[in-house]
Parts: structure tokens; sequence; C-alpha cells
């Protein structure tokens, strides 16, 4: 079942579509992701798991303006697959530093004692 937009706005470069909002005490926190064709969908991360084990919500969807096909007369868009649109909060943009074993050892022999002098 195709989930229908409350509202549909358009502002300087975006087509916005807002659909409901869950309750404000089940949300922790609001998370974007930017699609390839130019796209960002809003989620709502909620406090409790879903029944199928997710916990996140589409607030809304905004398409560009800019180099956006039309696939039906009245120029709304085709639906964006969503797949791959989730990601991880702890997905990172750089790699983490690997430390070698022995610097590490030392870092932490130092921290060691820099705690038995006071």
């Amino acid at each position: 079942m195709a989930r229908k937009p409350i509202k549909i706005e358009k502002t300087k470069n975006f087509i916005v579509e807002d659909y409901k909002d869950p309750p404000k005490k089940q949300v922790l926190r609001y998370r974007s992701k930017k699609l390839e064709d130019g796209s960002v969908l809003t989620f709502a991360v909620l406090r409790g798991k879903g029944p199928e084990g997710g916990r996140t919500k589409l607030v809304n969807v905004k398409y560009p303006k800019r180099g956006r096909e039309t696939d039906d007369a009245e120029g709304r868009k085709a639906p964006v697959p969503l797949h791959g649109a989730g990601g991880s909060a702890r997905s990172r943009s750089t790699p983490r530093r690997r430390v070698s074993r022995s610097s590490a050892r030392s870092r932490s022999r130092s921290l060691s004692r820099s705690r038995n002098v006071a």
C-alpha cells in the first residue's frame, strides 16, 4: 500500500511531499538521506521496534526541481526505490585511523603512569 502525502509544497529548489508525522514522544531524532538523483528523504527514528524490526518512518521527500523528468501529465515523478536509503547511524565518511599495537600499548602505559603519579 502506497502512502499518500498530506501536503505537497513547492519551494525555491524542491518539491516537498510531507507525510503524517509519528507522535513526538516516540521520536528520538530525525535523519536525512540524499539519493543519487538529488532527492532528499527525511526519516524519523523511533523509540520502539516496529512489526518487522524497523524503527524508522518516512516524514518527507524532497524532489529537486532542476533536471526532473516528469512521468505523468500532472507533473508527478515516479516513486523512488527506497533500497539503500536507510543507512546506519554509525556509518562514517572517513575510515577510522588504524593504530599499531605497539603504539597503543605505549599510550596505555603512559596513561597508567600518569594516574599513578597523581
